[in-house]
């Protein structure tokens, strides 16, 4: 038993599919990285209430990419995997037309609703400050889409190699930026929006340069290619939604009756564990296809293993992580983002718990989106929602930021207890073996 396990463990570090995994999690530190070291200067050296104002707006472009991973990246990594070569190209074109009209839809809706939540004194930012705060949080919010569509495009077409320069130009760009702000003391949330807007677009002129030989726009297929994808990402999208609004639907809440302050330190908490996300996303991106292939190919006992194997070597780093996070947790707030977050460590803790459980839901999501089955996460995803509705306004009322990490959690537990009774109903059997 010790032996094959030992045998297992130099097969994980070993084998083509971790050799694969090393390249993708060096891409996916440098966009970690980039993204921990943004909030932390942020949250170091400017107020923890202009803080939270950062927190809500980047959670809201984390939405928005979220949104058009759902609608396009997810079938990309699926639908893409199993195309032909003859039709890949003419895919690759319909998808990045299909970006276009999603970013730019997007930005004017999140522009609309901005000015009108300002209109009706919801958001207390008065002129010149917001319009010149939504001109720059609209920039940003365009080409990061479309810089994440490039990225992705070339992890689903196995040039990670590329997908690593442009990363490596787009956040040395974005860190010598803010580093410049810093040093020219005008650190700000809108030029931080800026510098980060400006490296995304050199990411996505970059990105395009070098794939543009593998996109052809050929009008003839873009009807069958846009139904193929939104008949795949509509039910991605229907779980994405309501699960970004039970969980995420916590910050904006908490803002709103307690302040920005405390969902500054919600936030702080989030960063530092989002520090994961070099393991867990490049997991996820690079996994997905794979999975997807192997199921199309043998069916659910092969895709299975994969997942096994896969799992394990996402899986100890992770736990690891978290465990060291939980044991250390005030001491780590305070160190990264200074006493300013003093006292915070319980509310740390309980951020820790909700990323164990969302580790193990994404787990699952890449089954069922191998499986071709989006749609089953999505009533659990609504159930998460309304436990959410039910829920925000009691606990955060009677527990502050408190409550509103614990409702994330239980928003988690919902979900995966949804999801495991799904699995063990229909493939239990092939599971246990």
């Amino acid at each position: 038993m010790q032996q094959k396990t030992l045998y297992l463990g130099y097969q994980l570090l070993t084998g083509k599919l971790a050799r694969t995994s090393y390249l993708g999690v060096v891409d996916q530190a440098i966009v970690s990285g980039s993204n921990f070291f943004t909030g932390v200067l942020l949250g170091r050296f400017i107020a923890p209430a202009d803080f939270g104002v950062f927190v809500i707006i980047w959670t809201t472009l984390m939405i928005a990419l979220s949104t058009a991973n759902a609608l396009i990246c997810s079938p990309m990594s699926v639908i893409g995997a199993q195309k032909p070569a003859v039709d890949i190209s003419s895919y690759w074109g319909s998808l990045c037309v299909l970006q276009l009209f999603l970013a730019a839809c997007t930005c004017f809706l999140l522009m609309l609703v901005g000015f009108m939540l300002q209109f009706i004194s919801v958001i207390d930012i008065q002129f010149p400050v917001f319009p010149q705060l939504m001109i720059t949080f609209i920039f940003c919010c365009f080409f990061m889409q479309f810089q994440e569509f490039f990225r992705r495009l070339f992890i689903v077409t196995h040039d990670l190699r590329k997908a690593l320069q442009n990363d490596v130009i787009t956040h040395a760009f974005r860190i010598a930026g803010l580093g410049l702000l810093f040093c020219t003391n005008t650190l700000n949330i809108s030029n931080c929006l800026t510098v980060i807007g400006m490296s995304l677009l050199t990411g996505t002129v970059l990105g395009y340069s070098s794939l543009r030989d593998n996109i052809q726009y050929t009008a003839v297929n873009m009807q069958s290619d846009f139904r193929e994808t939104w008949t795949f990402g509509k039910w991605v999208l229907a779980e994405m939604f309501p699960y970004s609004i039970s969980v995420h639907g916590y910050i904006y809440i908490t803002a709103l009756m307690i302040g920005t302050k405390p969902t500054a330190a919600l936030g702080a908490s989030q960063n530092i564990l989002n520090a994961t996300n070099l393991i867990i996303l490049n997991f996820s991106n690079i996994i997905t296809p794979v999975a997807a292939r192997r199921y199309s190919e043998g069916g659910n006992r092969p895709m299975l293993k994969l997942m096994k194997k896969a799992g394990i070597l996402a899986a100890a780093p992770v736990l690891g992580f978290y465990l060291l996070a939980m044991i250390f947790a005030e001491d780590m707030l305070t160190f990264v983002y200074s006493q300013n977050y003093a006292g915070y460590g319980v509310l740390f803790i309980i951020c820790c718990a909700y990323y164990i459980l969302s580790f193990f839901n994404r787990f699952i999501q890449i089954i069922l989106y191998a499986k071709k089955k989006p749609d089953i996460g999505f009533m659990a995803k609504i159930a998460s929602l309304v436990v959410m509705l039910i829920l925000a306004y009691p606990l955060i009322h009677h527990f502050g930021v408190y409550g509103a990490a614990v409702g994330t959690v239980i928003s988690q537990i919902v979900i995966l207890t949804s999801l495991s009774f799904y699995l063990k109903k229909n493939i239990g059997h092939e599971l246990r073996t």
